[in-house]
């Protein structure tokens, strides 16, 4: 099917993922995490790339946006690219409370 086709390398930038929150009645809700810190990677093959900066965020943010730019280079035309969100919830005092993930793909 790929038949004498070179390898490319694909540049993304300004990755933008639209953020869906459980709604939650702020008086009923116990926990102090409103804030958080965000990075993501971008995977393809043996590749992988991290953003430079931690995004902050918060329960009222509709999307998120990492200003970088990737480049990967030399992927096959079949190529699959998953991008894995890491993030963690920031307290009031600036502490560190947990570390879930997202794979998008």
């Amino acid at each position: 099917m790929f038949e004498n086709v070179s390898p490319a390398d694909v540049k993304l930038s300004n990755i933008t993922i639209p953020l869906k929150w459980v709604k939650i009645d702020p008086a009923k809700y116990k926990s102090d995490c409103w804030k958080y810190r965000v990075f993501c990677l971008l995977r393809s093959g043996t590749q992988v790339i991290d953003s430079k900066d931690l995004v902050p965020i918060n329960m009222l943010s509709d999307n998120i946006t990492f200003p970088d730019t990737f480049i990967l280079k030399d992927l096959s035309p079949d190529f699959v690219i998953d991008i894995e969100l890491y993030y963690a919830c920031i307290d009031e005092n600036g502490k560190k409370k947990k570390v879930p993930t997202a794979t998008l793909r």
